[in-house]
């Protein structure tokens, strides 16, 4: 925590953005099939100015008796970037797992 007597050199933009600094709001939009199923949603992320930072986008695909199959995620950063990406595969009966460029990566947790 900064002193009063650094707080004092600072500008007025200056405090301000250290007062903001970290301050986050996220919103997310979801997409539905006409069966009422979830089969998107991406969340954006903008600072305490209104820039945007990031999005976390997410695809899912369902096997024909209604559970999840899939999740997609993408990662983007404020530049509209891809910053990462995976999916998590559900199989019927099994532990989901995270999927890695193809791959399998490793057992999600519960």
């Amino acid at each position: 925590m900064p002193t009063l007597v650094e707080l004092n050199k600072l500008t007025k933009a200056q405090l301000i953005d250290k007062m903001l600094d970290g301050v986050t709001k996220t919103t997310a939009v979801n997409t539905y099939d006409e069966d009422g199923n979830l089969i998107g949603q991406v969340q954006t992320t903008k600072n305490a100015y209104e820039v945007l930072v990031g999005t976390l986008t997410m695809g899912f695909t369902y096997y024909p008796t209604g559970e999840v199959d899939v999740i997609t995620i993408t990662l983007r950063d404020g530049n509209g970037q891809e910053t990462g990406s995976y999916q998590i595969k559900h199989p019927l009966g099994e532990q989901p797992y995270i999927v890695d460029n193809g791959a399998q990566e490793k057992q999600a947790e519960r």
